[in-house]
């Protein structure tokens, strides 16, 4: 059984026999920030025999301290550990930063039944890999090389349950495997934890560890001690909101819980707990739905760089339905299917928030049903505490009664939450007090005896007046990336597209066409490169269209030149017979909405006319978001058929077709599906093959998710996050058969006040 689910029954199980407990205490947090440079930190002593760890100005994870464990003797290794009061189960997360040498240890501290006296009861290796390991009398690998990146920070949690079945351990809030205890052992309590280097005689082990929260596995408020008709200890009523109070109409395995009953027209029925500040967070609760004509809410608090005060930061709704949403800040989007919450039925609930803070992954009755992102793109700097509430101020009837609830420290992504997909830690391309984002477009070259992947990503406002983009390179797979704009093909440019041709040229295609006289034609700028885009070739040609376009904007980053009908997207596609297709969208001269259409060049991409319209449809929908079928990003499948999936507008349905003569014709355009059962949401699609026979597809807003397809596009697995913190626009390209990169930005599309600096990141991802 997963570690969340297992830690969700235990602790309902158990709840009965906890009395009143008011929630979980507080975490204990390590931040050395008050901690004296060169000094053990308060709360934690070096072993008899063991070199110190110290606090260290060195780097840090956050603020200005961390604490360094630095081994430079082969007479000793370098160790500390951190008491607690006895507790049953932990939740210990922590960032770390391996600088150097061999790697490090994590121990989880504790009694057993044979000693009183505390000792590792899981002992854990990070080793210079990035692999991890457990001790037993013998190192036992369980989570491959890479888990943990080196020279980087990390957020790291491991979870170990009441029961001490396991140490589960994730890394940037993705679990990646199970340790296990210390030989044959019966723990009875643990104690705290540790950390250290790899050995007495290896030296040169350096690892940087900030961010430190350990807390226990949280305790369950039951209500049983509470008055009837009051608002449950440690929580309050919002201004100008109904009380949610203590009731002994139902219970879960008790007497009383507490009652959410909107009654009122005017004010929602909510209810706020204030928890002291922590890095991520595990929700679990058991609810009946009595009455859900509306639905119920439920929010996890915290704080938000740039922002003062508390607010919320995942804000989810449980529908009439049975079904659950989750709002980022614009519209409410499908996270679980209707039913999944039964009525009239006790329900256990968890949701998990890593300690990056960046997705909620929700449980339902021991089963993982799916995730969430937070409201708004601001990054969450800590987690405060939760609420629940009626859905709607006008609405009435919601009746939902909400009974042992427990509040702990960080939690864990469900193993399998995503999918086929691994999605690694993000890796900053470039940072910028003025804008940089939206990365649109990228392409993997030889390079020595590996390869070199290149990028390039907008460095201006999203408008169709300004220009600029940045050029970059990686040679190690995304790990790090280096500015290379003395190379940058169209520097000058809004965008332009990359695409690796058959016969080893790069290609790369102006985003803007610019209007001919007439109308009936517009300039294309392209730039080829032999060198595997070293330097680069820049040339004019033009689109034919076969009637008159009109100006795709009337506003141009080219002041005389007029923006032409079409902007192209995306890389080409090269047919077998050398024929370049390329995607493009716009208007005809009477086209009231875009036109998706597909272009072709037989000259190597200097020339293009139109091959095909793929779509175009000024009434499909009455919706007032719909702005047409646009953004068309297309691939080949292993039968040989194209497949191109489609925006139509921000937060709606994308749509799909597919050609089977090379991009001549093309099936009627269709919702695209996918494995969760909702429609797959909504801008900017980009497909890559990945292997002989799968398909992946990166779409954003919200966030950016990504599908696979087996059978070329005609059914997807469920969509799963990349990353929600974005501003919906990015691209990804194949290092191999089963790795990708990912990349995105932050800080575009953020409210005020505007947040600095700005940045485009990669993400390595692997597909299984």
């Amino acid at each position: 059984m997963p570690v969340r689910r297992l830690l969700t029954v235990l602790a309902l199980a158990a709840a009965a026999l906890v009395a009143a407990a008011p929630a979980s205490a507080a975490p204990v947090a390590y931040g050395f920030e008050t901690d004296a440079v060169g000094a053990t930190p308060a709360g934690c002593v070096t072993p008899a025999g063991r070199a110190a760890a110290v606090v260290s100005a060195d780097r840090a994870y956050e603020g200005s301290h961390s604490l360094k464990v630095d081994d430079q003797t082969s007479q000793a290794m370098t160790a500390i550990t951190c008491s607690s009061a006895s507790q049953s189960g932990a939740d210990l997360a922590f960032a770390a930063f391996p600088e150097a040498a061999n790697g490090f240890m994590v121990d989880i501290l504790g009694t057993t039944t044979a000693s009183s006296t505390p000792s590792p009861v899981f002992h854990l290796l990070v080793s210079a890999d990035g692999s991890l390991s457990s001790y037993d009398g013998a190192w036992h690998q369980f989570a491959p090389a890479g888990s943990v990146p080196s020279t980087q920070w990390s957020q790291i949690e491991v979870a170990v349950p009441s029961n001490y079945a396991g140490a589960y351990v994730s890394v940037g809030g993705h679990f990646v495997g199970t340790g296990g205890k210390w030989g044959a052992i019966t723990i009875s309590g643990v104690t705290g934890f540790g950390f250290a280097s790899t050995g007495t005689v290896p030296v040169g082990d350096r690892v940087y560890v900030d961010s430190v929260s350990f807390a226990a596995v949280p305790a369950m408020q039951t209500f049983e001690n509470e008055p009837v008709g009051a608002v449950p200890t440690g929580c309050v009523t919002p201004s100008g909101k109904t009380p949610a109070v203590v009731s002994n109409q139902r219970a879960y395995n008790s007497t009383k819980s507490m009652l959410i009953n909107d009654q009122s027209t005017s004010a929602i029925v909510q209810v706020v707990c204030d928890r002291p500040a922590q890095h991520g967070a595990d929700l679990r609760f058991v609810a009946f739905p009595a009455a859900l004509p509306n639905g119920f809410l439920i929010d996890i608090n915290g704080t938000r760089r740039g922002i003062d005060g508390v607010s919320t930061i995942f804000h989810l709704a449980v529908t009439g339905a049975g079904g659950i949403n989750w709002y980022d800040g614009g519209v409410w989007t499908p996270l679980a299917l209707p039913g999944t919450v039964p009525m009239s039925a006790w329900s256990s609930f968890e949701l998990a928030v890593p300690a990056d803070q960046s997705a909620v992954y929700v449980s339902v009755n021991g089963t993982y049903v799916g995730e969430g992102g937070p409201q708004g793109v601001r990054e969450a700097t800590s987690i405060t505490g939760y609420g629940f509430a009626s859905n709607g101020t006008p609405t009435t009837g919601d009746t939902v009664f909400v009974d042992n609830i427990g509040f702990g420290g960080a939690g864990v992504m469900p193993p399998g939450a995503k999918g086929r997909f691994t999605v690694g830690a993000p890796v900053t391309i470039a940072s910028a007090s003025t804008i940089v984002q939206m990365p649109n477009t990228a392409v993997v070259v030889p390079h020595g005896t590996g390869q070199r992947v290149l990028v390039s990503y907008p460095a201006h406002a999203d408008t169709s007046n300004s220009n600029g983009n940045e050029y970059a390179y990686s040679d190690d797979g995304g790990a790090s990336w280096v500015d290379a704009q003395t190379s940058n093909p169209m520097p000058a440019e809004a965008s332009y597209n990359m695409t690796r041709l058959g016969n080893g040229t790069l290609l790369a295609v102006n985003y803007h066409t610019y209007m001919v006289t007439g109308n009936l034609q517009a300039t294309v700028d392209s730039a080829v490169s032999t060198d595997n885009g070293v330097t680069w070739t820049r040339r004019t040609g033009r689109m034919t269209a076969p009637q008159e376009m009109r100006q795709i904007s009337s506003v141009t980053d080219r002041p005389g030149s007029p923006l032409g009908g079409f902007v192209l997207v995306h890389k080409v596609i090269e047919n077998p017979d050398g024929t370049l297709l390329q995607s493009g969208y716009g208007y005809y001269k009477n086209d009231t909405k875009y036109r998706q259409i597909v272009l072709a060049s037989s000259d190597g991409g200097l020339n293009w006319t139109v091959r095909a319209t793929v779509a175009v449809d000024p009434a499909l929908t009455t919706d007032g978001r719909y702005e047409g079928f646009c953004e068309g990003g297309f691939e080949r499948a292993a039968d040989g058929s194209l497949f191109m999936a489609m925006r139509i507008g921000g937060y709606l349905p994308m749509y799909y077709s597919r050609s089977t003569d090379n991009g001549a014709t093309w099936s009627a355009a269709a919702p695209l599906e996918n494995g969760n059962g909702f429609s797959t949401y909504s801008v900017f699609p980009s497909l890559v093959k990945v292997g002989p026979d799968s398909l992946v597809m990166l779409t954003g807003r919200p966030g950016l998710s990504l599908l696979v397809s087996s059978d070329g596009g005609r059914t997807w697995d469920r969509s799963v996050m990349a990353d929600y913190q974005n501003s919906a626009n990015g691209t990804l390209v194949a290092l191999d058969n089963s790795h990708l990169l990912v990349f995105g930005d932050r800080g575009a599309n953020w409210s005020s006040p505007t947040p600095s600096p700005y940045a485009v990141w990669s993400r390595q991802v692997s597909v299984s």
